[in-house]
């Protein structure tokens, strides 16, 4: 080791900036030069990299995700009733299932990073403002057709007298049908009806009533 040295002294000496130097100097400056090389380390030597996680199968994830899209966009057809030949309503009605489904991922990792020791207040603030927007684009998506919680609301009180009028409607045809009047012709009144258990089969019936208002005796013949 002491003649490589000697040797490594004896090269360095043949240069200027060692000319004026003596041999424990250029030996000093030979050692701090084989450290500061033994520091680097060279690329075989470094440790090498992780293998990268391999890929997910990217075509098992679009399917999973075209299940996903596709039975939620029939849930929403059936439960609202979308006219699908209307492109708008089509397109309009893709556009949120898309959006629903974007925004239960950004609910699920803003969960999962709220159970976290340490919180990365920044992602989850970029989470939080994304989710924010996702849910602004849903309502005007949901109102643009006509299936937003204030519209659904304001359908179901329309047609709570709606079908009460109808109920009416069907009542009174249903009542009209099956009973026969009698009324007093003087005072335009009616004085009684009767009910036909058959009112499309033919009958014959005869009687005589008061009024109760003006005393006419008032004879029905059918």
């Amino acid at each position: 080791m002491a003649t490589d040295y000697a040797v490594k002294i004896k090269q360095m000496r043949n240069l200027a900036l060692f000319k004026d130097k003596s041999d424990e100097e250029i030996l000093e400056w030979i050692k701090k030069k084989e450290e500061r090389d033994s520091q680097k380390r060279p690329e075989a030597d470094k440790p090498k990299a992780e293998p990268k996680k391999p890929p997910k199968d990217v075509e098992t994830e679009i399917r999973k995700y075209e299940d996903l899209f596709q039975s939620k966009l029939l849930s929403l057809q059936a439960e609202y009733g979308v006219d699908m030949n209307n492109s708008n309503d089509a397109e309009m009605l893709k556009s949120l299932v898309q959006h629903l489904i974007q925004s239960d991922i950004v609910n699920t990792q803003i969960i999962r990073m709220q159970q976290d020791d340490e919180i990365d207040t920044r992602t989850l603030k970029n989470l939080g403002d994304y989710q924010r927007s996702l849910i602004t684009t849903i309502t005007e998506l949901q109102e643009k057709l006509g299936i937003g919680r204030k519209q659904r609301k304001e359908k179901q009180l329309d047609s709570i007298p709606q079908f009460v009028e109808l109920v009416r409607t069907r009542a009174r045809d249903v009542w009209n049908r099956n009973t026969l009047m009698v009324r007093c012709e003087n005072c335009e009144i009616e004085l009684a009806r009767y009910w036909l258990n058959f009112p499309d089969r033919a009958s014959i019936v005869q009687f005589e009533i008061e009024c109760w208002k003006c005393g006419e005796r008032v004879v029905y013949n059918r």
